[in-house]
């Protein structure tokens, strides 16, 4: 029987890298190549391969914070231009407390203030130089100049990922992450982003299955399996994909549509403890290469 872990990080620095559950397993497969686990490679993918994944990671969200579920909040009509301005904000929210997040998912209100999003991008100068000349002029001039763009978080500087696994595989899990924290996470950790720390791993109770829940919403970056179900409100995203340091050929992946953490998805059969699947032939020229697109999902009562 899978259990749930909440798993809380502390960032060290800006992140490049959006904390998505598909790029946290893709970060856990290098130290796996690496040898971390003892085993292959092919051998950690096969039970995904299979369809039966023996644990499964949701998004990284800021600390106490979870995506706006996209439910039936059932807003009321507005009365006054101030109930108006409050419902759209609510409305919009990226993210709800963790309390009003359960709260909606029970068919109950939220009753915190919508949370803003923490989330603020950090852009950094560069300039390229001319080998031949050794200054930074174009010919264009424009001095060579751009900008990259990272993320950190305002105040509070902790995330939370949420881990179910089987017993035998969170030892596995948080041995792989931690590897992960000795390098750093995502684009350019080489000079110094996605710098974080494991601050702890608690058993977490709270997304449990109870009475009258007909649905569930998806806390990770999905793509659907064919018998998943289709009555559902999700957003989009394309994802440009690319492979880690290790690799000497096209470093490019195939896009790929995503449904973003937050999608909700009605069923008329008992909540399982994950959807979606594996996405083969991702990656052009090899075929070892797959994008873990699996859901950690949270029982909910939907009413559309």
């Amino acid at each position: 029987m899978m259990k749930d872990y909440q798993i809380t990080i502390i960032l060290n620095s800006s992140a490049g890298t959006q904390w998505q559950s598909d790029t946290i397993f893709g970060h856990l497969c290098w130290q796996v190549a690496y040898g971390a686990l003892g085993i292959s490679i092919d051998d950690f993918l096969l039970p995904f391969r299979q369809g039966k994944p023996p644990f499964i990671l949701s998004d990284g969200f800021p600390d106490n914070k979870m995506p706006r579920p996209l439910l039936d909040l059932g807003f009321k009509q507005s009365e006054s231009l101030d109930d108006y301005t409050a419902g759209k904000k609510q409305k919009k929210a990226p993210y709800y407390s963790l309390d009003d997040f359960i709260s909606v998912c029970h068919g109950e209100k939220a009753v915190d203030k919508p949370c803003d999003d923490p989330w603020e991008p950090v852009l950094t100068e560069h300039a390229s130089l001319n080998r031949i000349t050794n200054t930074t002029g174009g010919k264009d001039d424009s001095r060579g100049l751009y900008e990259t763009e990272a993320y950190c978080l305002t105040g509070n500087s902790k995330l939370n990922i949420y881990l179910r696994c089987e017993p035998d595989w969170h030892d596995k899990v948080v041995s792989l992450l931690k590897n992960v924290s000795e390098i750093g996470f995502g684009k350019d950790k080489s000079v110094g982003l996605g710098a974080f720390e494991v601050e702890s791993i608690e058993e977490f109770e709270r997304f449990g299955r109870f009475n009258n829940a007909n649905g569930f919403v998806s806390l990770s970056s999905m793509t659907p399996a064919a018998d998943d179900p289709t009555d559902a409100r999700f957003r989009l995203r394309t994802k440009y994909g690319k492979l880690g340091e290790g690799v000497f050929s096209n470093p490019f992946k195939k896009p790929l549509l995503q449904m973003e953490a937050g999608a909700a998805f009605k069923t008329n059969n008992s909540i399982k403890d994950y959807y979606g699947r594996i996405v083969e032939g991702i990656a052009p020229g090899d075929d070892r290469v797959v994008q873990n697109c699996y859901a950690y999902v949270v029982p909910c009562m939907i009413k559309w």
